[in-house]
């Protein structure tokens, strides 16, 4: 699931956007209909390799739980 940002790291950011939009008193019903579909249409892409337990948050809905394991399991980067 890796299409030009698409994979993951397009999930986390569709994720991350969805719960600021929840969080903020000026999100309009369109932001968040908006966001949950783009999160919505990343999740549908997942393939069977990808892990279970994110499947189970997305597919309940536990979107912080869907962030907080993706940037638990993120590839980190090299330092220096």
């Amino acid at each position: 699931m890796s299409e030009g940002g698409q994979g993951l790291e397009g999930l986390t950011e569709a994720l991350a956007q969805l719960l600021d939009v929840i969080g903020s008193p000026m999100g309009s019903q369109d932001d968040l209909r908006q966001a949950i579909q783009r999160v919505d249409e990343l999740a549908s892409r997942l393939t069977p390799a990808e892990p279970a337990e994110l499947r189970h948050f997305l597919e309940r809905r536990s979107y912080s739980k869907a962030l907080d394991f993706l940037r638990a399991n993120a590839p980190q980067e090299p330092v220096g």
